[in-house]
């Protein structure tokens, strides 16, 4: 069980390392609004991981995704993040508030888990994951299981950090810096977007 553990932290430490539509619109939802709003964006990605997770472990762990479900995700996906992106880029700029504005954290929950369901990508590397242990048989269920756990946890603990860092940033951030955040973020998403669809598609 610790050599599981070791090494889902190992992956889950991978993983979060990856900079993708997610790393871009936690660090500039954090500078923006503050650390609760990345930290609720950062749960709404743990959330679509574990429902991933489970939902390939139990119902098809040595199931490849099919063609057409794949195509399906990277248009929808694909149109998802250039339609948020498009937003930054036409989204007025404002200076940074010095006081952390109520916000309403469903929200930001939802938009981290449409953001993270929507990647076809994610899937298939979960899935990959879940294939290699099954075929490598190395650990048993209960094994698997803190495997996951300890990957998710790093994932999440790993976004949380990354989000809170930001926030700690947002007072020395001025209308300036705002607005190439939105121009970098926003053109970073239109950028994954475009070439998710160019990927599923040919």
């Amino acid at each position: 069980m610790i050599e599981a553990i070791i090494s889902g932290m190992g992956v889950g430490l991978i993983l979060s390392l990856l900079t993708g539509p997610v790393f871009f619109s936690l660090i500039k939802t954090s500078i923006e609004k503050g650390f609760m709003a990345g930290a609720s964006l950062a749960f709404g990605v743990f959330f679509s991981d574990l429902i991933y997770i489970t939902i390939i472990y139990y119902s098809a762990k040595n199931v490849a995704i099919s063609e057409k479900y794949s195509l399906l995700m990277g248009l929808i996906g694909g149109c998802f993040l250039i339609g948020i992106g498009i937003y930054y880029l036409l989204k007025k700029t404002t200076a940074v508030s010095k006081e952390i504005q109520k916000i309403k954290h469903s929200g930001y929950v939802l938009k981290g888990f449409l953001m993270n369901s929507l990647n076809p990508f994610v899937i298939i590397y979960w899935i990959g994951i879940i294939s290699y242990l099954s075929i490598s048989d190395k650990y048993n269920s209960q094994s698997q299981f803190g495997f996951f756990a300890a990957t998710l946890i790093t994932i999440l603990s790993s976004d949380v950090l990354k989000s809170y860092i930001a926030s700690r940033l947002r007072h020395v951030i001025s209308q300036d810096v705002i607005k190439w955040l939105n121009i970098i973020a926003g053109s970073a998403l239109i950028i994954f977007g475009l070439r998710m669809i160019i990927q599923v598609l040919f």
